[in-house]
């Protein structure tokens, strides 16, 4: 008997307040948090098994350096039939902006392919498009053979980016994109 509901593991980027970029006002944690929570909300209301993993639980036990062998670790002990990993991005060119998403592996193309529209349309931004990147995280889920996508929501450091991510509304419409391209996978015949 096959599963019905499918499990997403979201993975809510860096480690804790400060410790991703910060710029305009904006940390990236915590918007990577906020988007984390919206997208869990929206995928729960599908029907989907959502679990959030961040490594802030760990920052008292950890100097941080380590950080990425203690994400592998729980990444391989979750059924996750899919991780989504959301980040925001910076840049020393303040010019630098839009979102795009990144893959390892053929599944995770495939993924990635699939979210990327719902992602150009609803961000209102910028479209810089699906790579494949050797990012740990997305190394790790290739190895234990679950599609991953890597979201990287806008520039924090570009100003027009950052006025979109700090809006309010910013964590529910990544959330939606991300979300409609999840059901959009599962819904395609494989």
């Amino acid at each position: 008997m096959s599963k019905v509901t499918k499990k997403v593991v979201i993975l809510c980027g860096h480690h804790g307040k400060g410790t991703g970029a910060t710029a305009n006002g904006l940390d990236e944690f915590m918007e990577n948090a906020w988007c984390s929570c919206a997208l869990m909300v929206r995928l729960a209301e599908l029907g989907y098994d959502v679990e959030v993993l961040s490594i802030q639980n760990y920052v008292e036990e950890n100097d941080g350096t380590n950080y990425m062998a203690r994400r592998q670790r729980a990444l391989a002990k979750t059924d996750a039939d899919m991780i989504i990993a959301i980040h925001h991005n910076a840049h020393e060119n303040l010019q630098a902006h839009g979102a795009e998403i990144f893959y390892y592996g053929d599944k995770s193309k495939v993924l990635t392919e699939v979210i990327a529209p719902h992602l150009q349309y609803e961000l209102g931004m910028k479209w810089r498009g699906v790579k494949r990147a050797g990012f740990a995280v997305l190394k790790e889920a290739n190895r234990l053979g679950i599609p991953a996508a890597y979201v990287e929501g806008g520039f924090l450091s570009n100003e027009a980016d950052a006025m979109r991510i700090g809006h309010v509304s910013w964590p529910d419409r990544l959330a939606k994109a991300i979300a409609d391209g999840v059901e959009d996978y599962k819904n395609a015949p494989k």
